[in-house]
């Protein structure tokens, strides 16, 4: 098996397309706990997630709406992603989102952490992102403990955010704080006593 690691551009679209069609039959089914938003009930609809994509990785990095995908390859074929997305406002760009998957056959043998660090350490070079947060479905305890593994802590759950398939599901909000500093940072805001 020879892997690689790689940004994706527009001419990978319909491969990526085709990828995130096939990782989501995978959720919550053959054993596997739900981890995608789709169900026989909300199947995934490839023509939004094209049009998001050509859009967002059109747009340069740092401005509203960006996004930039990194596939995982097996020789040629495309079997996992993770991407980061930023913000939609100027004021929250210092965070940004990750969202990743892989095909049922690579997981568990170290892939998803190659594609993370990747990632970190590509948003640790822009100079501009303090922050990546994720979601991860309560569900999931092999994708939570991933990210715990490369960092990531959990900052909240919010029960009942997503219905598949008739089933309530609770999403573990994670972060990861890119710089040291960040801890140390001037608060206004009330201590929870005072609260």
């Amino acid at each position: 098996m020879s892997t690689a690691i790689r940004l994706l551009t527009l001419e990978d679209l319909d491969g990526y397309i085709e990828h995130i069609g096939a990782h989501a039959t995978e959720s919550g089914r053959d054993g596997d706990p739900v981890f995608m938003p789709y169900g026989k009930d909300k199947p995934f609809v490839a023509a939004p997630s094209r049009e998001l994509r050509e859009k967002s990785w059109a747009v340069a990095v740092g401005e509203p709406g960006w996004n930039r995908c990194w596939g995982f390859f097996d020789g040629e074929n495309l079997v996992g992603h993770a991407e980061l997305s930023g913000s939609a406002i100027d004021s929250a760009m210092h965070r940004v989102r990750l969202g990743m998957g892989l095909m049922r056959p690579y997981r568990r043998q170290g892939h998803g952490r190659r594609l993370i660090v990747t990632l970190i350490d590509w948003a640790r070079g822009q100079g501009f992102i303090d922050w990546i947060d994720l979601g991860v479905f309560a569900g999931n305890k092999a994708g939570q403990a991933l990210y715990e593994s490369t960092g990531f802590v959990v900052v909240t759950t919010t029960v009942d955010s997503f219905r598949v398939d008739g089933a309530s599901i609770d999403d573990i909000e994670m972060t990861l704080p890119l710089s040291d500093h960040l801890s140390d940072l001037p608060s206004d805001r009330p201590s929870a006593q005072e609260a």
